[in-house]
């Protein structure tokens, strides 16, 4: 339960490096939110800042860990590494969202999901790569803002501020050299209208939902070597499924693509008997591959009803998205 910080990407490393899975608590989420995603985690420690600990209960027997004092707990714990052992099945994090159901669901998201994230063929991310971290932590986007940058060896940006300023955030990228950014749609918007003329970006990614044209084409105008990506995916299968990379010239009278599935990935668009759609013909999204979440925590009914067996054989499971959608 923390801000963006040094302190959260120092903890979220503490916590992979000593075998555990991390579970991000915004702030901001309601008390019993709060409540409920503790239980149902079972966790035993928090880390948490001294200007949030009270938003932890001390009466449910969890240890507060205090982070504004991680310097003073660190200095006498040896710096050698754990011997321990991670698989691509082991789970990296737990991040609940509400969705179609109304009540708060932990999905399961393992290292697999993770890696095949950061090898996203599309993008070419090295040493000199910074990524701006503006997603809150308990929003799946962070995950490719922060492990894109780490495990490529690239720089990660921390946003220093709770709200969101497309003053202090143009600021940032300039200052501070960032060349590649996620925005929701939303954000991605209202941002288009602002001074970005003279911003060093490479790579603009957006999506979350529907991405206006006409905001991509003003960007494109005052960043005209900029590459701006249109990226779907639920929670289910590790932040993004599919992307799209908008071109120049786009017809602003068309709506945008999810485009195709990124590596590692698998769609299929199915009819109510579990057969291909043709093109043109809408259908459900079925998703699978690495990026795959190993099911919901502790809901197993749930996990058997939206995660089943790839009808095309393989022995994978498949995530029934409940999204339309069609071949183009």
């Amino acid at each position: 339960c923390i801000d963006r910080s040094l302190e959260m990407v120092v903890g979220i490393l503490g916590i992979l490096k000593a075998g555990g899975a991390y579970v991000p608590i915004d702030p901001s989420y309601p008390r019993e939110r709060i409540d409920f995603m503790l239980g149902d985690t079972s966790c035993g420690v928090v880390l948490v800042q001294n200007s949030y600990k009270d938003m932890i209960r001390e009466d449910i027997g969890i240890k507060r860990l205090n982070t504004d004092d991680l310097e003073h707990l660190l200095k006498d714990i040896p710096s050698t590494s754990l011997d321990l052992l991670r698989t691509p099945q082991s789970i990296t994090y737990v991040i609940y969202t509400s969705g179609s159901t109304g009540f708060p669901k932990g999905v399961l998201i393992p290292d697999s999901g993770v890696v095949r994230l950061i090898e996203w063929s599309r993008m070419t991310l090295k040493e000199s790569t910074k990524i701006l971290q503006l997603s809150s932590i308990s929003f799946d986007a962070a995950t490719f803002e922060i492990w894109s940058s780490l495990l490529n060896g690239g720089n990660l940006v921390l946003y220093p501020h709770r709200r969101l300023d497309l003053l202090s955030i143009n600021e940032l990228i300039l200052s501070d050299g960032v060349d590649t950014v996620w925005f929701t749609s939303a954000l991605f918007d209202e941002w288009s209208k602002s001074d970005i003329s003279r911003l060093p970006l490479k790579y603009i990614l957006t999506g979350g939902d529907i991405v206006n044209p006409f905001s991509v084409a003003t960007v494109q105008t005052k960043l005209k070597k900029v590459r701006i990506i249109n990226g779907y995916g639920p929670t289910e299968n590790t932040t993004f499924t599919c992307c799209y990379e908008i071109l120049q010239g786009l017809n602003v009278l068309k709506p945008i693509p999810i485009g195709k599935p990124i590596n590692g990935t698998k769609v299929y668009i199915l009819n109510e008997d579990c057969s291909l759609c043709p093109v043109g013909v809408p259908g459900e999204l079925h998703i699978g591959g690495a990026g795959l979440s190993r099911g919901y925590l502790n809901l197993p009914d749930l996990t058997a009803d939206r995660f089943v067996a790839d009808p095309f054989g393989g022995g994978g499971l498949v995530y029934r998205t409940g999204d339309l959608g069609r071949w183009l």
